[in-house]
């Protein structure tokens, strides 16, 4: 049986903006390092070089955390918190699904099946952790969302504190320069000229 989403919310409580930065953080890295040729690239090749950079921060920001592992199995990258919840890392469609293809182990984790896998944890809850696209990626949100078979048991937008619109500066006018008055002219008191 999947964890409820209140009992997730405490949970994930200490790790929710650790774990939005390590997705904020690949996708900023696609886009400087390959946003220029982002236009020769599929939805498809997107998401899945998006994918190898959400893998690349996770590990960065969790590598040997206490109770923190990750485990790869046949290209299934997974990141085990606790014994009690395993996630994906996956890009979400406008109704937060995720693409697959639909092979058992696909099918398995989204009915909430235990994954009979080397290191799996019995009775952990699956999840994904991922991003759901805005109008560019830059204005993505981030979803944690627990599957049941083909719906969602329940969803969280890990919502940081940044503003979603850009704050509106109103520039200052420069000061206007005040007007430079000419030296005063000393009158000579010359002796010589009085006389």
């Amino acid at each position: 049986m999947a964890t409820t989403l209140d009992q997730a919310r405490i949970d994930f409580g200490p790790y929710v903006d650790r774990l939005r930065g390590c997705i904020k953080t690949a996708i900023a890295n696609y886009q400087t390092e390959i946003g220029r040729f982002a236009y020769r690239h599929t939805k498809r090749s997107e998401a899945s070089l998006i994918h190898d950079y959400m893998v690349d921060a996770v590990k960065a920001e969790f590598d040997g955390e206490s109770g923190i592992s990750f485990s790869t199995y046949r290209n299934l990258f997974t990141v085990n918190f606790f014994h009690k919840y395993l996630i994906k890392l996956k890009k979400h469609d406008r109704k937060l699904r995720t693409r697959n293809v639909p092979t058992q182990l696909v099918l398995d984790w989204l009915d909430q099946g235990q994954l009979d896998l080397p290191g799996m944890p019995d009775e952990a809850t699956n999840l994904h952790l991922g991003y759901q696209p805005g109008m560019t990626l830059a204005t993505s949100k981030i979803w944690l969302t627990c599957p049941d078979g083909s719906v969602l048991d329940w969803k969280w937008e890990l919502a940081g504190e940044e503003p979603t619109e850009l704050p509106v500066v109103t520039p200052r006018r420069p000061a206007r320069p005040r007007p430079v008055s000419p030296p005063a002219v000393e009158k000579s008191t010359d002796e010589s000229s009085n006389g």
